[in-house]
């Protein structure tokens, strides 16, 4: 009886599993370290994927100038291209 509720010089079944949980739960424990662990992988997760994100959306604001003065080139050589097939036509 005296395995399950210890005995006197702490050597009992749960003092042993009380020690042995204490080693992953305290506050310096295995679990702790872990979890420090992950909130700062985390965190810096978090920080690439903002930088990635403001990459991303300068990336995305010169395409789209590049893609307005397509749109303004190609509008321009239009009108050019009308123009000279009315000169054509009246000549």
């Amino acid at each position: 009886s005296t395995l399950l509720a210890g005995r006197t010089d702490g050597t009992g079944a749960m003092a042993n599993f009380t020690a042995g949980i204490e080693k992953y739960v305290s506050s310096d424990g295995t679990l702790s370290a872990k979890v420090k662990s992950y909130t700062t992988q985390s965190a810096n997760y978090t920080k690439q994927i903002a930088g990635m994100q403001t990459r991303l959306d300068k990336y995305t604001e010169i395409l789209n100038a590049q893609y307005s003065a397509l749109e303004q080139t190609m509008s321009s050589l239009k009108s050019q291209g009308n123009s000279l097939t009315a000169m054509l036509s009246s000549g």
